[in-house]
């Protein structure tokens, strides 16, 4: 057991948060102190929601960018409690995207602590999406996180979320901006008024997303969304591109 592991488990056994927190403190600032042991304890941080301890998070994720520990999607679900949905899309996208390209996405059976931060990471995804109204692309970001190795448990919850989603839908006022949304994501249809409803609910990441995908469908004959889902947005000298 690291000295950061017992620290913490001592620290809670007599409820002394304090410590918690001065711990990963002194932690972080000791290169000694690797991404494994900061991750394990930031875990713990997240699921006892020891909220003294969550400024933490950032540093870590600055520290190990790549990290493939859940920890990023801790913070991408702390964001969407706070309502800041554009933001934990894109960290739980980011996320997924690390997952993919290192193939452990295909590799999730027999580890809890990895399948517990994808199924997040999937509802995560879908945050912004149905808060904009693209409910339908939502269902598609559920059906594809379903198509991973998932507990029971989190399986249920999924296929909960695809029947709210369907039941949503049964508005037809929700049903009409979604259909803006499907034909927008069809061949960019409809991208003036998506792209003012991105402003308006200051969603600038979605918002300059959705902006790429319209001038891939324009300049880009071949384009299309099989795998734009996990793509990301990156930007070189002012330059941004879907990848």
């Amino acid at each position: 057991m690291s000295n950061l592991e017992n620290l913490i488990k001592q620290a809670l056994a007599s409820d002394n948060v304090a410590d918690v927190v001065n711990g990963l403190e002194t932690s972080l600032a000791n290169d000694g102190v690797g991404e494994h042991e900061l991750a394990w304890a930031l875990g713990v941080v997240f699921e006892k929601n020891i909220t003294e301890a969550f400024r933490f998070i950032p540093t870590f994720l600055e520290r190990y960018p790549q990290s493939l520990h859940p920890v990023r999607v801790f913070y991408s679900d702390l964001l969407a409690r706070q309502g800041q949905y554009d933001l934990a899309t894109d960290e739980a996208r980011f996320y997924l995207r690390c997952l993919s390209d290192s193939k452990l996405i295909d590799d999730l059976q027999g580890k809890p602590i990895l399948q517990d931060g994808v199924a997040r990471a999937w509802l995560l995804l879908s945050a912004v999406y149905t808060e904009v109204g693209a409910r339908s692309y939502s269902k598609r970001v559920v059906e594809a996180g379903l198509k991973c190795s998932l507990p029971s448990s989190w399986v249920e919850t999924f296929n909960k979320e695809l029947s709210q989603l369907d039941d949503e839908l049964q508005s037809s006022e929700v049903k009409a901006l979604d259909e803006k949304w499907e034909r927008f994501f069809t061949a960019s249809d409809e991208w003036e008024y998506l792209d003012n409803c991105c402003q308006e609910k200051k969603f600038p990441l979605l918002q300059k997303r959705i902006e790429l995908l319209k001038d891939n469908f324009k300049f880009n004959p071949s384009f299309n969304l099989n795998d734009e889902m996990l793509k990301v947005v990156t930007q070189s000298n002012g330059a941004f591109t879907l990848v």
